[in-house]
């Protein structure tokens, strides 16, 4: 059998077997040591999410995968979409504040798309300060604004915090 394939039978019982993502996980692991092909093992994983945006445990697993392979980006588009899709506030800020440090503008993706999923969240005005003291860190450390994937108009400012004219 081949490691896709096999891959793609332990995608079935991911959501229900406590078990089946150290499988997967082990399965990855062996195939690339065996040098398997990479984008052979990553496009199961990326199916199975297109039919199941909400799968934690896939969109973790390759989630996952990708950061350890310096690939933050992708890891963040590929696990804040299905938090986001289970509602699952708690971990979207955990996932915010451990990008943070090292991964200030990815973190800063997670926060503004916690503030537009979430504009009723008790916690949506911590959010929107965490993410406005990493635009702040980003323009102090470069001197201008420096990212592209997230506008510096995004998050709004309220009312009250408004200057008085």
């Amino acid at each position: 059998m081949e490691f896709a394939e096999a891959l793609e039978e332990y995608l079935v019982t991911i959501d229900v077997s406590r078990s089946a993502d150290i499988r997967v996980k082990r399965l990855i692991k062996t195939a690339l040591a065996s040098g398997y092909e990479e984008q052979k093992l990553i496009e199961p994983l990326e199916n199975y999410l297109k039919k199941k945006p909400s799968s934690i445990v896939c969109a973790k697993i390759l989630a996952d995968y990708y950061f350890d392979r310096g690939r933050v980006k992708e890891a963040v588009s590929v696990y804040l979409p299905a938090l986001i899709a289970v509602k699952n506030t708690k971990a979207i800020l955990e996932y915010g504040v451990r990008l943070k440090e090292k991964h200030p503008l990815e973190a800063l993706r997670v926060f503004e798309a916690f503030a537009e999923a979430f504009p009723e969240d008790t916690t949506h005005s911590i959010v929107l300060f965490e993410a406005a003291a990493l635009r702040l860190r980003s323009v102090t450390a470069r001197g201008r604004w420096h990212c592209t994937s997230v506008s510096p108009k995004k998050i709004p400012i309220p009312e009250k915090a408004k200057p008085h004219a």
